[in-house]
C-alpha cells in the first residue's frame, strides 16, 4: 500500500527522529523542511546569515519557499507511486487539513498516516532549552496555545509516538505497507 506518513508534534518532540528511523528501517523517501532551509541557507547568498529564530521578511520568503517545496515534493512522489514521510507538519488541525485532505482528494488510493509525537512538558522544555532561547519562549509564546492535538478523523490511521514505542509505531507502518486498499 502508498502511505502518506505526517510526523505532528511540537519542536523537539523526536519527529525528525521518528522520521528518520522510518526512512532506514522502510526505505521510505523523508521530506523534511529543515533539510530544505539548511540548503537554501548555504546555497543563497541573500539566506546565508539568516537567524530562524527571529521573524522577518527574508524568514517569511523562505518559509513560504520551504512549504511549496514540502508540498510539490510530496505530490511529485506519491504522483510517482511513491510512499513518503512528511517531516515536522502543522500545529493546527487546520494546517495539516492543507496537505492531508489534498491527498485525499487527488490521491484517494493513498493511505494517510499521522504520527503524533507525543511528549511531555518538562521533557520538551528540556529539549527546548539545548536549542537557545527563542526556541523556548517561541514555545510557551505561541506555540504551546496553538498546537491542536491530531484527532482520529483527520487521517486513515492516527498512531502516538510516546517516546519509548518506536517498535510499536514501526510494525504498525509495516502492517499497513502489507496491506491492500479496498
Amino acid at each position: 500500500m502508498q502511505l502518506f506518513i505526517a510526523l505532528v508534534g511540537h519542536n523537539a518532540s523526536g519527529k525528525t527522529y521518528v522520521a528518520k528511523r522510518l526512512e532506514e528501517d522502510l526505505q521510505l523517501n523523508r521530506i523534511n523542511g529543515d533539510d530544505f532551509r539548511a540548503f537554501i541557507s548555504e546555497h543563497i547568498r541573500y539566506f546565508n546569515d539568516l537567524d530562524i529564530s527571529i521573524k522577518n521578511p527574508r524568514y517569511e520568503l523562505l518559509t513560504d519557499l520551504v512549504v511549496n517545496y514540502r508540498f510539490e515534493m510530496s505530490w511529485l512522489l506519491l504522483k510517482a507511486g511513491q510512499s513518503l514521510i512528511y517531516d515536522g507538519s502543522g500545529a493546527t488541525k487546520a494546517w495539516r487539513a492543507k496537505y492531508l485532505d489534498h491527498v485525499k482528494q487527488y490521491y484517494p488510493a493513498v493511505h494517510r498516516v499521522i504520527i503524533h509525537t507525543d511528549i511531555t512538558e518538562p521533557q520538551l522544555l528540556e529539549r527546548l532549552q539545548t536549542r537557545g532561547q527563542s526556541w523556548e519562549t517561541q514555545y510557551r509564546g505561541t506555540k504551546k496555545t496553538l498546537f491542536e492535538p491530531p484527532a482520529q478523523d483527520e487521517a486513515d490511521t492516527v498512531l502516538v509516538y510516546n517516546q519509548r514505542n518506536y517498535d510499536e509505531i514501526l510494525a504498525k507502518i509495516q502492517a499497513l505497507q502489507q496491506t491492500e486498499k479496498h
